[in-house]
């Protein structure tokens, strides 16, 4: 992981040109993790052994990744183009 500064410095040094950023919000990660959360639940009811060790590591993604360290994550939006 790495901050805004680090994260530009390896943009430009790919060759391109930051054209804007900004920070995903909790909303942006809220509306796409809680419609997957739900759809994980649905397909439990159902779900087979292979498909119960697919939604288990989806899950543990949210729980694991997001919702337990969210203050210590974040995205950066970047929008750039070549040089």
């Amino acid at each position: 992981m790495m901050n805004v500064a680090g994260l530009s410095a390896q943009i430009h040094a790919a060759g391109f040109e930051i054209l804007g950023q900004r920070p995903l919000s909790d909303g942006a990660w809220e509306a796409y993790f809680g419609p997957m959360e739900a759809r994980i639940d649905t397909l439990r009811l159902g779900a087979d052994a292979a498909l119960a060790c697919v939604l288990d590591e989806a899950e543990a993604e949210t729980a694991t990744c997001w919702r337990a360290r969210r203050a210590e994550l974040g995205s950066l939006l970047s929008v750039m183009c070549p040089v």
